[in-house]
């Protein structure tokens, strides 16, 4: 039983600051107590100026005494249901485990975990940025840096106010430290630090960038200024495949990362057809408006397809997440090949950039 509190500690610690969205799903006894739990937040997130609506899954959790029976599936069956009922195309666990794999959700969304240690660190040159801690005067700075990233989550600026100030997001669980980038009296960015909670995990080692915005190459020079202040000797980054400026300069300074999916997540495209009708923009820019007309997305007797002139793909759960958000290992390279004209139109629109979640982690 003690660590079923434990846990239950940890999901109220982890639960989103903000109650708008959240949807608790709950088996609960007759004597009003809850024994199995999943909470989701439902997000909006533009990608290129298309938005859709994510449903984030976190705090899955069955007391002791009634798992095996079946409790959590239920109710991960009905968020799904709810996630759709909510306009919500998306469904992004945080985990990887049986559960999740059984509700057909997979990894997917290349990420590089960059690892910089402290002679890495002296390369670059930290003497035109200031670290300056975050206070509610730099809001409106950090809330139009953040509206200039191509690919975010929406936060009204409530939001993002308690965000800023006392989140706890993933990786490592403890509180934030938020720092705006000044170049005199110019804001280019903000970074947010943290450390790991436990010694196991490198606590006073070990920092991560749980999450940055901004002009990039202040970014990188700030990072000299992090180890300086911590006194540290390793500080992790998550950086997106498509955040090819920033990987550019850390390529520059001999620093790669090492590539795989979306940390700790799992993906489930719940409603294609929506999520593809809402990012038709893109899809114009990208293949011209008469192949868009021609390129159709729907669902029928459980399985996706995808239809272009007289040419059909097919698709299941895990073939459409590695196409849509692409894999560490290119598995999406795969199901592209089993396409003929269609194939050129596919590799031209996926896979589409997500982001490390960093202050919107569940």
């Amino acid at each position: 039983m003690q660590q079923d509190k434990e846990l239950e500690k940890r999901i109220k610690e982890r639960v989103s600051v903000s109650k708008d969205n959240i949807v608790n799903l709950d088996v609960v006894l007759d004597d009003a107590h809850s024994i199995s739990h999943v909470g989701i937040k439902e997000r909006e997130l533009i990608i290129y100026g298309c938005k859709t609506i994510v449903g984030c899954i976190g705090g899955v959790a069955t007391k002791s005494d009634y798992r095996q029976k079946g409790l959590a599936t239920r109710l991960m069956n009905r968020s799904i249901q709810q996630i759709n009922h909510d306009q919500g195309d998306i469904m992004l666990v945080s985990g990887d485990r049986d559960l999740y794999r059984r509700q057909r959700c997979f990894p997917a969304a290349p990420m590089y975990r960059i690892r910089v240690t402290r002679s890495d660190a002296e390369g670059f040159d930290g003497s035109n940025i200031r670290l300056v801690p975050y206070n509610q005067e730099y809001l409106l700075h950090a809330i139009s840096i953040h509206q200039k990233e191509p690919v975010r989550f929406h936060r009204d600026m409530q939001e993002f106010r308690v965000m800023l100030e006392r989140r706890t997001p993933a990786p490592f669980w403890t509180r934030t430290e938020v720092f705006m980038l000044f170049n005199g009296d110019d804001v280019l960015g903000h970074i947010v630090v943290q450390e790991p909670r436990d010694d196991r995990r490198g606590k006073g080692r070990v920092r991560a960038v749980a999450e940055y915005a901004g002009v990039r190459s202040a970014i990188a020079d700030s990072i000299k200024l992090l180890f300086d202040r911590y006194k540290m000797e390793e500080l992790l980054f998550f950086a997106p495949e498509h955040e090819s400026e920033f990987l550019h300069i850390l390529h520059q300074m001999g620093i790669y990362g090492e590539k795989r999916n979306l940390g700790g997540h799992t993906f489930r495209i719940i409603n294609l057809p929506r999520l593809m009708d809402r990012f038709t923009p893109y899809i114009e820019e990208r293949i011209g408006r008469d192949s868009a007309r021609s390129l159709s997305f729907a669902r029928e007797s459980g399985k996706f397809t995808i239809t272009y002139k007289q040419e059909c793909l097919e698709l299941d759960d895990e073939s459409l997440v590695a196409l849509i958000f692409g894999t560490s290992h290119g598995i999406e390279g795969e199901v592209i090949s089993r396409s003929g004209e269609m194939g050129e139109l596919l590799q031209a629109l996926f896979p589409l950039p997500f982001l490390w979640p960093g202050l919107n982690s569940y």
